[in-house]
């Protein structure tokens, strides 16, 4: 199992680089690189949700990431000591894709984030906030 630990800055930027860093190091350990697309856009997601909602754009404060990368699974724990979630009710997108005017303009990062990944979980303990996100590799791996 190969982990790696991410301390980023709350800040939207900031979120955008270490997504890109962590798909980078997934594929560099030979993750299917379509995998290594759709945990960067659950990740900046995600993260970009800790900025704006937990911590309420304060880019004084932490988010650690903790990946994890074995033959079976992806695993990203996103940890914040913000807001925590009010609404623990799976993401749902309603709306009439005929009518450009009822696409409703938030929500959709924890609705993309619950399609691509295979299991989400969130909690608060102590005073702070888990987020884990699970991608199951089982035949994904690429053999270069």
């Amino acid at each position: 199992m190969i982990q790696k630990r991410f301390l980023i800055e709350s800040d939207y930027s900031n979120a955008v680089r270490a997504a890109h860093e962590i798909a980078n190091f997934l594929c560099q350990n030979s993750v299917q690189k379509r995998i290594c697309d759709e945990v960067e856009m659950c990740l900046i997601e995600a993260l970009n949700n800790v900025v704006k909602h937990a911590y309420g754009v304060n880019k004084e404060k932490i988010i650690e990431v903790l990946a994890e990368s074995s033959d079976e699974k992806l695993s990203f724990t996103l940890i914040d000591s913000g807001n925590s979630r009010k609404d623990l009710s799976e993401a749902k997108l309603d709306f009439d894709p005929s009518d450009i005017d009822s696409i409703p303009e938030s929500g959709m990062g924890l609705f993309i984030i619950e399609n691509l990944m295979d299991t989400t979980s969130y909690q608060t303990k102590d005073g702070k906030n888990y987020y884990i996100m699970e991608k199951f590799l089982a035949g994904n791996k690429s053999n270069s």
